[in-house]
């Protein structure tokens, strides 16, 4: 290999670290040294996990290998967008006005990648499995390195390739929206797969049979898993083509990642944006004949319209449904009081409800200085269009949690209580929003981290938020699953008005503060505009 393509990597390995410990160092040294430890525990892990599939039963060791394989290709392919978005490592066009060529500056961009803390404890775990199908002979052994080095490849540029996708896909505002959807939607799959996986594997979906692992055996991660079965049995002539398969991607993966790479480098970025005529004859907000109206026509709107809003509303629904599910489906014969579970819906909205005031502080400061504090309609606007999605994740949680255990007796004194804890959900995160907000700019990356008031006394007062949400919803729920017959309904229709009690009580409280301490709040939320 040319000497100066190998200087060129090195450079990008420094360059990598120089910029993952820039950006930890801004937030702490123990953040840096955490992230390292974490980084070295994954790879121990990922090692013994995958060396210790050697010692399994052939079944055991087929499905450690299929969903270790195809779970780890799909974290390293969404794992960098959700936690952080891309930087120079994915992008090359900071790297634009270097005096590189096309090659050296692909050479760059390789060593950056492969050399991350996180790639570094991936070729570490990868080692374990190449430890597994060393096993069956030196030809084996050839193989199985073989594998193993097209496995990395494979998800280094599977990794990459999205990455710069997504960068090219960042360039229009369609783009963007599709992009946070199809993330979005992929944590949510993380979330549940990683939830998931260890209890198919000892409700006997390890089988030979099981319809599960014949489909991971079928993608691409899948062929290096049966090239290593292959050979540990001392079957290398049936591990060739499932090896060669897995070159040929990772050469087809890495090939896209260049010209993907590319075309970021030579595209039109600079390109002005066509802009649509504007139609001003119209009313800004059709429909909109009061305050409380145009307001409520506001929030409609943005919720529409904002990805960060998007991708709250799909995680919440996602993962108001899915939680309860994961907690039903391993239980043989679930009580009906398991019904209720699917109310631990609302504390995968709590963080909208938590954070009306803080969420894109710059536009409501705009509002606050125009009309001399946050107004009631502007406060319940907000409050509404994040209940909304609430209710639907409630609901939809409901119904399948009815279906996975048949108690469909209990699904109308749940939906009665839906509104009750809605109602109370939002009503202290009114006092909560008010009292602690969060920065939150609703800009192109809505998984990068917020701003404001996330020290000890914030996350005391959201613990103490929880608790307080449970203890009123508490006597509602008791009252249904304690009490037979018709009766049952009097706590839940009685809570209805306990709840509206709690939205009534929290709203005006949670205006009362901002009166007195809203110009403090915003000017901390925002102190560029403050100034």
């Amino acid at each position: 290999m040319n000497p100066n393509l190998l200087r060129l990597a090195r450079l990008g390995a420094r360059m990598r670290w120089t910029i993952t410990r820039n950006s930890l160092r801004r937030r702490g040294r123990a953040l840096f040294a955490l992230t390292i430890i974490a980084s070295a525990g994954g790879a121990i892990a990922g090692f013994t996990t995958f060396a210790g599939a050697a010692l399994m039963e052939p079944d055991p060791r087929r499905a450690v290998l299929l969903f270790g394989f195809t779970m780890g290709t799909v974290a390293w392919m969404f794992g960098p967008l959700l936690m952080g978005g891309t930087d120079e490592t994915v992008d090359p066009a900071p790297l634009a006005l270097l005096p590189l060529r096309r090659r050296q500056l692909a050479a760059v961009m390789a060593g950056s990648a492969a050399t991350s803390p996180a790639t570094v404890a991936v070729a570490v775990a990868l080692l374990g499995a190449f430890a597994t199908g060393a096993g069956g002979g030196v030809a084996s052994a050839l193989i199985a390195a073989l594998t193993v080095a097209a496995m990395f490849v494979t998800g280094l540029g599977a990794s990459r390739s999205l990455a710069t996708l997504m960068g090219l896909a960042n360039r229009t505002r369609r783009g963007r929206d599709i992009s946070v959807v199809v993330v979005s939607l992929t944590g949510v799959g993380l979330w549940a797969i990683s939830q998931s996986a260890g209890p198919l594997i000892q409700s006997g979906a390890a089988s030979a049979d099981s319809t599960l692992l014949r489909v991971l055996a079928l993608l691409p991660p899948g062929w290096a898993a049966r090239s290593l079965l292959h050979c540990h049995d001392g079957h290398p002539l049936a591990a060739l083509p499932w090896a060669a398969a897995t070159v040929a991607t990772a050469v087809a993966l890495v090939t896209a990642w260049a010209r993907l790479a590319g075309r970021l480098l030579v595209g039109s970025s600079t390109r002005a944006p066509q802009r649509r005529r504007a139609d001003r004859r119209g009313p800004v907000w059709p429909g909109a004949g009061s305050i409380r109206s145009a307001c409520l026509a506001k929030e409609w709107r943005y919720q529409w319209r904002s990805p960060m809003r998007r991708t709250q509303a799909i995680i919440g629904v996602a993962l108001s449904v899915g939680f309860p599910l994961l907690q039903v489906l391993p239980l043989p014969d679930p009580p009906r009081a398991m019904v209720y579970t699917a109310l631990t819906g609302l504390l995968f909205s709590a963080n909208n409800a938590f954070n009306v005031v803080g969420f894109d502080s710059p536009s409501l400061w705009l509002e606050f200085a125009a009309r001399g504090g946050v107004r009631r309609e502007q406060l319940v606007a907000r409050l509404v269009t994040y209940g909304a999605g609430t209710v639907v994740g409630l609901v939809a949680a409901g119904l399948a949690v009815c279906a996975a255990t048949g108690h469909w007796s209990e699904l109308p004194p749940y939906l009665l209580l839906t509104p009750t804890g809605v109602l109370c959900l939002m009503g202290v995160g009114a006092v909560v929003s008010a009292s602690a907000p969060l920065s939150a700019v609703d800009g192109d990356n809505p998984f990068k981290r917020p701003v404001g008031a996330t020290g000890c006394g914030y996350a005391i007062t959201v613990m103490g938020a929880m608790a307080g949400l449970a203890v009123l919803l508490a006597p509602a729920v008791l009252g249904a699953i304690l009490i037979d017959g018709p009766w049952r309904y009097a706590p839940v229709v009685a809570s209805l008005a306990w709840g509206w009690a709690v939205w009534r009580l929290g709203v005006g409280a949670a205006l009362r503060r901002l009166d007195r301490h809203g110009v403090d709040l915003l000017a901390e939320l925002s102190p560029r505009l403050a100034s």
